[in-house]
């Protein structure tokens, strides 16, 4: 499948880890910072010609089924929403995922819009103090 990682930061470079163990094909990462994109290639050995300093120019290029967005806030509700746009099939979330309520609404849309099915990345829901609550309710 082929997959983009936007981000490359700690996160970033995680997902970058998954996507190799998992044998999908990473066809790009962007991050607007050079350093941190040359510490993804001296880490993970992304070759420099999949480095992007920009979704757009990235998604100009690129066609992919899959979108990993690991970006710090602002971005992630402007990112997710041009990645349905670009016709990913799917889209893993990292947190934070917007800074308002407006921009998960916008999130919501975009991804209903383009057919695109939408994670948000919630590894807190194993953890007691929320499986708990959840399993009496239900």
């Amino acid at each position: 499948m082929r997959t983009v990682v936007l981000g490359a930061g700690r996160m970033g470079r995680r997902h970058i880890q998954v996507v190799r163990e998992l044998e999908l094909d990473l066809i790009g990462i962007c991050d607007p910072n050079l350093d941190t994109l040359a510490l993804a290639d001296k880490e993970q050995g992304i070759p420099i010609e999949l480095h992007y300093p920009d979704a757009p120019s990235l998604f100009k290029e690129k066609q992919s089924e899959c979108i990993i967005v690991t970006t710090a806030a602002p971005t992630p509700c402007e990112y997710t929403c041009l990645a349905a746009k670009q016709g990913a099939n799917y889209i893993l979330c990292e947190k934070p995922t917007a800074i308002s309520f407006a921009q998960c609404d916008q999130i919501l849309e975009s991804s209903a819009k383009h057919d695109t099915r939408l994670a948000i990345n919630h590894q807190t829901r194993f953890m007691k103090q929320y499986a708990e609550p959840k399993r009496l309710i239900s």
